[in-house]
């Protein structure tokens, strides 16, 4: 390509800062109008010795360890000394915008056997003793479905981040913002909390998927009905926001462990922007929180932003050529003045050696190069603020801010180029001497957009030979959404059409019931992990409403609002994410001791594929469609060819079988084996006559293909179970 040059040949006036430079952009252009006594909520990696002294000594509070990884909580006006310390290795701060992820459902999730307690299940499982913590935009607490038949609430514990800190007795440690309530408060009547009204009751409605209790009508029951409910309402507005996720999950299962209950998290909110790979510190903490015990899960909506422009860039950089890409100005950029301005995340091992820089382009009146920034890398300005300037014709083109910093084994670059008339050139970020890496940006995050559309064809403009397009790859939210230990849940679509208030049948054309959402984000993640885990209805769920919401809907918009108004229709993964974590109440009330790993793999293993789904594991539908009867008929604790009963050891073989079963019986005398679909439908009875030690043969010749539920019934009515595949 004709613009390129080597590393030495430098383009522009070069500004180096010689001082060590641990604040990013977004820290130091948050601190430049913030209130020095405004505590600020960070991740500090580095020597934790010398972390914990300053924070202490600065007014400061250290929340939690894990790792060399503190959370913390300083003053903003104490936080200068920070800047340049040796001992810090890298400070998590952003300023992004974190997004909500916003009867049929039972059927369509196969939930109703589980409600009815349908064999191979020794009873029927609602929630109860379970608690569901929902963090997400607060609660309708006058809601019926929230209410016990007597009027008192289900929720045992509400924490408001958005409530100043008007009663210190009311404001948890260590993190020492917000308002806390319990039941007693919440029955008498608390002053100050509301679903709030910018998110439409979306916590509302989330909350009445996983477990409403169909008080208010008799219909729309939640998938856990019976379960307690903790509440985290959280900020939306708070600055480095991710953190205030991770206190409300310790918050959450802290709680639990008062109460002595097992419980799952849902989280139906996220944010788009950061590393895609679970290694933030949000994140790790809440690994670490769900790893400490069992009887602990956690489920997060994986995003709706399939619909967007493309906003994710990744591509092979080129050995001995340049690639590139437009990024355009924004006026309203997250670093609070008009800029183009984006952030790069790679492994160290993929780019320290990456040739980098910026340029601009004029497109009037015929698209020209007009110049480069110095070309960079990262191992040569680790931990630096380096300012470049773009001169064309002895006039400023535009002013080049870049900062490197080393997360791990992760590299983060930010740029922000920022001068008066940089809205009218295409700024180009170019690429050459090889590595990977990955751009997430978009106007509506605060960043700039990654030009797709209406651009120059080769012979307009030959340098369009080398320019790289965004994709929609790797759109999920970020941070536990990509965890391992986090069940990431994708939308598909739950209904097109239900009776509204007004009697009237409401139709939605266009949909199609059981596809995909057309906006449901997609794997994998940057490390090319596959997420989504699992895929549950969420287009157009009908639940529980805030009751301002519902007059003004019943007045102005009655077509939204479900028979008996007390309900209305959401959707995305936002309304997906809480049946998977309704369903993992249920497991847990099931059996109370099972930990994330175990639920994870028993929703994935049990995944329905159909004609929607394609081959799986896929990165739109993840391993299938939530089947939730049998999720819950996975034995407990027990291998797929062997049950373990009260008075001895009895296996099944050849599992998987090709049509004869052999069952060993060591002790006991069993009755009847029973054989059934996932679907809970009996497809084969065998009578056993009471039949003691030794081998039984059995031939299952007659059933057809597939993944079955085989359950054992001994004298003393014990019930025992296990999945049999059949391949013949």
């Amino acid at each position: 390509m004709k613009y390129f040059v080597l590393p030495f040949l430098l383009l522009g006036l070069a500004l180096h800062a010689q001082n060590r430079e641990n604040f990013n952009i977004e820290l130091r252009s948050a601190l430049k109008t913030m209130d020095p006594s405004k505590e600020l909520h960070l991740y500090v990696r580095g020597d934790l010795g010398e972390i914990t002294s300053y924070i202490r000594e600065n007014g400061g509070v250290i929340k939690g360890v894990v790792g060399n990884i503190a959370s913390v909580r300083i003053p903003a006006g104490n936080m200068e000394a920070l800047r340049t310390a040796e001992y810090i290795d890298f400070i998590e701060f952003s300023l992004s915008k974190p997004q909500m992820l916003a009867d049929v459902m039972i059927t369509n999730n196969n939930i109703h056997p589980i409600h009815a307690g349908a064999e191979p299940l020794p009873q029927a499982y609602l929630g109860e003793d379970v608690i569901i913590g929902m963090i997400d935009s607060g609660i309708e607490l006058d809601h019926p479905d929230f209410q016990n038949e007597d009027g008192t609430t289900r929720v045992i514990s509400l924490w408001d981040h958005t409530q100043d800190e008007v009663d210190p007795f009311r404001v948890p440690e260590p993190y020492g913002y917000g308002q806390e309530w319990n039941a007693e408060d919440i029955n008498e009547d608390i002053d100050g909390h509301d679903d709030q009204s910018q998110w439409f009751g979306h916590g509302s409605t989330v909350t009445g998927v996983a477990t409403g209790n169909a008080n208010a009508t008799g219909n729309f029951i939640g998938v856990a009905p019976l379960a307690d409910i903790i509440v985290v309402s959280s900020d939306f507005s708070r600055e480095n926001w991710k953190s205030s996720i991770a206190d409300a999950v310790a918050f959450i299962f802290n709680k639990a462990d008062e109460f002595g209950k097992p419980v799952v998290i849902n989280a139906s909110l996220g944010d788009y922007y950061g590393s895609h790979d679970g290694l933030d510190g949000a994140a790790l903490f809440i690994d670490e929180l769900l790893e400490e015990q069992s009887g602990r899960v956690m489920v997060s909506a994986a995003g709706n932003s399939n619909n967007f422009a493309p906003y994710h860039l990744a591509y092979e950089v080129p050995e001995n050529d340049t690639a590139f890409t437009w990024f355009s100005y924004n006026t309203s950029s997250v670093i609070g003045e008009p800029a183009v301005f984006f952030e790069l995340w790679a492994d160290s091992e993929d780019f320290g050696e990456t040739f980098y820089t910026i340029g601009a382009d004029l497109a009037e009146p015929s698209y020209s190069f007009e110049g480069y920034a110095q070309w960079r890398t990262v191992e040569a300005n680790l931990d630096q603020l380096i300012t470049d300037t773009i001169f064309q014709n002895g006039n400023i083109l535009g002013i080049v801010d870049t900062w490197c910093g080393q997360r791990g084994d992760q590299y983060l670059v930010q740029v922000a180029v920022r001068e008066a008339f940089s809205d009218q050139y295409k700024w180009r970020f170019a690429t050459t001497g090889g590595g990977t890496f990955d751009v997430w940006s978009y106007a509506p995050f605060g960043t700039s957009e990654i030009e797709s559309q209406d651009l120059p064809n080769q012979g307009e403009y030959p340098d369009m030979v080398n320019y790289q397009l965004p994709d929609k790859f790797k759109t999920t939210v970020d941070s536990w959404t990509c965890s391992e230990k986090v069940i990431t849940v994708a939308n598909y679509t739950n209904r097109n059409e239900y009776v509204n208030v007004l009697g009237e049948i409401t139709f939605i054309p266009d949909i199609v019931p059981l596809d995909i959402a057309v906006n449901s984000s997609q794997g994998p993640t940057r490390d090319n992990r596959q997420k989504p885990d699992i895929t549950a209805s969420g287009d157009f769920t009908l639940s529980a409403g805030r009751l301002a919401n519902l007059a003004s809907l019943i007045a102005n918009n009655p077509d939204r609002v479900a028979e008996g108004g007390w309900h209305y229709r959401n959707g995305g993964t936002s309304m997906a994410s809480p049946v998977v974590a309704g369903i993992s109440a249920l497991y847990l009330d099931r059996d109370p001791d099972a930990n994330y790993e175990t639920i994870k793999t028993a929703i994935i293993e049990n995944a329905l594929a159909d004609e929607f789904t394609g081959e799986l594991p896929n990165l739109r539908w993840g391993f299938g469609k939530l089947n939730g009867f049998a999720t819950l008929t996975v034995p407990f604790g027990v291998t797929s060819s062997e049950f373990v009963a009260a008075n001895g050891t009895i296996k099944i073989y050849p599992n998987p079988t090709r049509g004869d079963l052999n069952i060993v019986n060591d002790k006991g005398n069993l009755v009847s084996l029973n054989l059934y679909d996932l679907s809970g439908r009996l497809v084969k009875s065998i009578n056993l006559n009471g039949s003691a030690g030794g081998t039984i043969n059995i031939s299952l010749q007659d059933i057809a293909d597939g993944v079955y539920i085989v359950q054992a019934l001994q004298d003393n009515g014990q019930l025992l179970s296990s999945k049999l595949m059949i391949e013949k």
